[in-house]
């Protein structure tokens, strides 16, 4: 199964093309240089990509060209106990949008969905 990527110019000269594995890490990385981010959270099907065979789907992600030039960008995150939720989302949102514009002049909408909140174990001695 041939690769999916997007195509983000195109000129005279060619085209530049980016693979969804590059977009799916920019996103990834984004979201985990939040503070109160927890991490991402399964829920957009990787077990089902998986069955079906597909090389690697980011937990958590989710990447969409639009027809009107904008990228789609779902994130399923867990925040950490003690932040403020919508805050953290916010700040995931903007981080993300400054992210894919930075690296790849992709202007994009990011949807933020919050699926749990993360307790941090407490260390036994």
């Amino acid at each position: 199964m041939p690769e999916q990527t997007y195509m983000i110019s195109s000129s005279g000269e060619g085209d530049v093309c980016v693979s969804a594995d590059v977009l799916n890490r920019i996103v990834s990385t984004a979201v985990g240089e939040v503070d109160g981010v927890a991490g991402l959270a399964a829920g957009i099907g990787p077990d089902v990509a998986e069955y079906l065979g597909v090389k690697s789907v980011p937990k958590g992600v989710r990447i969409e060209m639009s027809d009107n030039g904008l990228m789609n960008v779902d994130v399923v995150i867990l925040v950490r106990f003690g932040y403020k939720v919508a805050q953290v989302a916010e700040q995931v949102q903007q981080h993300v949008i400054a992210s894919m514009d930075a690296i790849t002049g992709i202007k994009s909408v990011v949807n933020v969905h919050v699926t749990g909140i993360s307790f941090e174990k407490a260390e036994i001695k």
